[in-house]
């Protein structure tokens, strides 16, 4: 994907009444078919998908949830060590669902957490290798916002960084 066309997916979500293509994927589903042979594959990681049984299906654009997914598990592989597994994990109570993406990677100090979904925000990797734009994160808040949902990040020195996002179990 170009910037130029990260950066028009970041203008036309951040418009005001953007719709998707409404379906009703099966949520449980998206991280599955998000990483089979994309990630693992590619990058001989390890990636655990732990699923909580009797997920519902989900009114919403599945394309895009998986987007979201996709961009978490590509920057878990990109910011953690080559050798680390990364873990999905996925939950469900009576109004809500929970789909976490945690890897080993580096502490993401507690300054940087407020500006970490901010367009064109790129908190570097003191090296400077990876590559990015600075419009994914930023996409993928946009994208679960829309959903009606929320997304956030814990990072703790010695226990790696989760991303989680929370979604209505009924999405309109």
């Amino acid at each position: 994907m170009t910037i130029t066309s990260l950066r028009w997916k970041a203008c036309r979500l951040s418009g005001p009444r953007h719709k998707g293509s409404c379906g009703s994927p099966k949520i449980s589903s998206i991280p599955r078919r998000s990483i089979a042979g994309r990630y693992c594959a590619v990058t001989g990681r390890e990636i655990d998908v732990v699923v909580a049984s009797g997920f519902p299906r989900l009114i919403g654009d599945g394309v895009r949830l998986a987007q979201v997914v996709e961009n978490l598990v590509s920057n878990a592989t990109k910011y953690s060590p080559k050798q680390a597994p990364i873990r999905i994990t996925m939950q469900c109570s009576a109004s809500r669902m929970t789909v976490c993406v945690w890897n080993d990677g580096p502490l993401i100090p507690a300054e940087k957490l407020p500006l970490i979904f901010k367009r064109f925000s790129r908190l570097g990797n003191g090296d400077g290798d990876i590559k990015g734009s600075g419009l994914g994160l930023y996409i993928s808040k946009q994208i679960v916002e829309l959903h009606g949902g929320t997304i956030d990040v814990i990072s703790k020195e010695g226990e790696g960084t989760c991303f989680t996002i929370e979604l209505p179990r009924q999405v309109n």
